[in-house]
């Protein structure tokens, strides 16, 4: 009766056995689950970027290619010329709207790079003044590097210094976090 009772446990083998497969078992769940964390955090920052650049070109798209033509620009601005293309920032004019899309109006825009984020300020505009009162605010997009280019007679310029005439294509070059760049043209008003 004695050895029958021993006979009940475990051997030092047996455990030894169990405590090899369950080793396996846990660094295998450990490494899927590890697998599946990374996996989640790099589809993230991927959607993140994805978001940011489709944030970006609608932005972009809709302060350049809404810019007024020159004609309209000088006659709104009394000969004022209000377009200033830098290589890192560009300011323009650009029409906008009421909340209720009922009310137009003009605003003078500018797209600049600070603290690695990309800023819109603008101020009001309308033909009998030009309002002192300036607004800056974050996009919430991250971005290394903007750069702007001007397309001239003789190609693309880094600085827009013709205050007769309006650049017709500007492009955009935007580096996001990761490297990732982005490169597009736009077209600036009507034709």
């Amino acid at each position: 009766m004695k050895n029958i009772f021993f006979r009940q446990g475990f051997t030092l083998v047996e455990m030894l056995v169990s405590i090899v497969l369950s080793s396996i078992i846990f660094i295998s769940s450990y490494q899927v689950i590890s697998n599946l964390i990374q996996y989640q955090v790099r589809s993230r920052v991927h959607n993140e970027v994805q978001f940011d650049k489709l944030l970006l070109t609608n932005l972009v798209s809709q302060i350049i290619e809404k810019s007024l033509h020159q004609n309209d620009l000088f006659f709104q601005t009394q000969r004022k010329s209000l377009f200033k293309g830098l290589e890192n920032s560009i300011q323009l004019i650009s029409r906008a709207y009421s909340r209720n899309f009922d009310v137009a109006g003009y605003r003078v825009y500018r797209l600049f790079l600070h603290d690695d984020e990309l800023y819109v300020s603008y101020r009001k505009f309308d033909s009998e003044y030009l309002s002192n009162r300036q607004f800056e605010i974050s996009t919430g997009i991250k971005v290394e590097d903007i750069s702007f280019q001007y397309l001239s007679a003789d190609g693309w310029l880094d600085e827009w210094q013709d205050n007769k005439k309006f650049p017709k294509f500007i492009k955009i070059i935007v580096e996001l976090p990761g490297s990732k760049i982005m490169e597009w043209i736009r077209r600036t008003g009507r034709k």
